[in-house]
C-alpha cells in the first residue's frame, strides 16, 4: 500500500535562485535624506540647512568608520 502524498521525487532537489532583496539600511537612508536636504538647500539658497545636512553626513561617515575598526 502506498500513501498518496508520498510520490516519487527526484533527489537532490535544488531550490530555484531567488531575486535579490533590498534591506533597508538605516545608514543609507540617513545618507539619502542628507543628500536630498543638501540639494534642496542649494535650490532654496539656504546655507544653514546645507551646513546641518553636511555635518550630519560627515558625522555618520565617521561613526560608520569607527564601527568597522571595532
Amino acid at each position: 500500500m502506498q500513501l498518496p502524498y508520498l510520490k516519487e521525487s527526484k533527489w537532490p532537489r535544488v531550490a530555484k535562485p531567488q531575486e535579490e532583496k533590498s534591506i533597508n539600511d538605516p545608514d543609507q537612508e540617513l545618507e539619502d535624506f542628507c543628500l536630498d536636504e543638501m540639494f534642496e538647500s542649494v535650490m532654496n539658497k539656504d546655507p544653514v540647512i546645507f551646513r546641518r545636512a553636511l555635518e550630519t553626513l560627515v558625522r555618520n561617515c565617521f561613526e560608520y568608520e569607527g564601527n568597522d575598526a571595532a
